[in-house]
């Protein structure tokens, strides 16, 4: 090998060599640019049904909430497209956060002033679907303001009321006693002296 040829070796191997390293350093810097527009995607399909998700807990309807959840889960399965790894641990921090909001929706959120809104602060269980002041009507007398064939109109104790017979007709003008009140349902017979009176 003449002075020629070393020459033309010694400079054509650092270039064959350098060339192939440029080369790997733009495959390795296009696979970073594409991994981390990967992670910019997954983390913002995460963040933003998390978001969605706690706007469906101030603003209850259903839609935002299942969105929500499809977003979430679009980058769960973006995760495991990118890596086992990382899908496995964006399903595991999913189900964690999902336990731990759960838990403290239910602690905090019944106690804050959205909740006041949207929880009742008793329960049902001294509602009463009727006026209790009817109890007090049970054996008064009063008028059949209307023919009573058996539903019609009475006054007692100076208030007209929605008044039922049990089964028997009663005339208009006739004097009438309660003597059963069932709820908002008053039921009335003929006054047992049989006494009538005219409006």
């Amino acid at each position: 090998m003449d002075a020629a040829d070393r020459r033309r070796y010694t400079f054509t191997v650092p270039q064959r060599s350098e060339r192939r390293a440029v080369s790997l350093r733009r495959n390795t810097s296009a696979y970073v640019s594409q991994l981390e527009y990967a992670m910019i995607l997954i983390i913002s399909l995460i963040a933003i049904g998390i978001v969605l998700l706690f706007v469906e807990v101030i603003i209850p309807g259903g839609i935002i909430g299942a969105f929500g959840i499809v977003l979430i889960t679009a980058g769960i399965v973006l995760g495991f497209a990118e890596s086992l790894a990382l899908g496995v641990g964006l399903f595991t921090g999913a189900i964690v956060f999902g336990i731990f909001g759960f838990l403290a929706w239910v602690r905090y959120f019944p106690d804050s002033a959205t909740g006041k809104k949207i929880f009742l602060d008793k329960d049902a269980g001294d509602w009463q679907g009727y006026d209790k002041g009817y109890v007090s009507l049970l054996g008064a007398r009063g008028i059949a303001r209307t023919d009573l064939r058996p539903s019609g109109t009475a006054l007692l104790s100076n208030k007209r009321y929605d008044v039922v017979s049990r089964g028997e007709l009663i005339d208009q003008g006739s004097e009438i006693e309660v003597i059963e009140v069932e709820g908002n349902r008053i039921v009335v017979a003929a006054a047992s002296d049989g006494t009538q009176n005219q409006v």
